[in-house]
């Protein structure tokens, strides 16, 4: 069975990130009071509230490919933490207001990057992931064409296809373009994927493909 996931990556060195702990009514309106509680704590509250940020958007990704209509309210999603916040590589698990979510951080000074993925913690295991920072400043046009080379290139690796065999599309629905898929040779394929960017970082996430073709 395919399970879901999301993705969403954090750049830390850009404009309007640092501070924005101090921002109450923010603060006061994306968390819950635990969480609220973390960024208060933790050793760095800055970087936790991103990553906390982080951790809401790829569940409400994930979760927004098993229930289409999901209310995205990023204080109805919980996170919770199973490791100790001053590690780069952390493990928990967010609860959607429909299912729960694990989920898989890594980070270093400079970015946040997490994957969220339906089902068991087992899942995660399976997940083929990557982050790369670009040389200079970018088009939100321009992140898109690198992150979508970047995740193809890593289909046509994990594959063995042809990269000119892979392409990526989004059908439209009610709420605008729905989640990517995948398809090799023209056919869609059972790979689920998850592409962010931000500032000048691009990341990607994709499962394993679970049958031949």
């Amino acid at each position: 069975m395919l399970h879901y996931i999301g993705n969403d990556i954090v750049d830390l060195t850009e404009n309007g990130k640092a501070g924005k702990q101090s921002d109450k009514r923010f603060v006061s309106r994306v968390f819950t009071d635990k969480e609220r509680h973390m960024i208060i704590k933790g050793p760095d509250s800055g970087k936790i509230l991103w990553l906390l940020w982080a951790c809401k958007e790829a569940a409400y990704k994930a979760a927004l490919k098993i229930r289409r209509n999901i209310l995205w309210a990023p204080s109805k999603y919980e996170v919770q933490l199973s490791d100790e916040l001053s590690e780069n590589d952390m493990y928990g698990t967010v609860d959607t207001p429909h299912e729960r979510i694990t989920i898989e951080i890594h980070s270093d000074p400079t970015f946040i990057h997490c994957i969220g993925s339906s089902g068991n913690s087992g899942n995660l295991r399976s997940i083929t992931k990557g982050v790369a920072r670009l040389p200079r400043a970018e088009s939100s046009s321009d992140l898109s064409k690198a992150v979508r080379k970047a995740i193809i290139e890593s289909l046509a690796t994990c594959t063995g296809k042809e990269k000119d065999d892979i392409s990526i599309f989004r059908q439209p629905g009610s709420r605008g373009l729905g989640p990517p898929f995948v398809k090799i040779g023209g056919n869609t394929v059972p790979i689920d994927i998850s592409m962010s960017h931000d500032g000048s970082f691009v990341a990607y996430a994709h499962t394993a493909l679970r049958s031949s073709l």
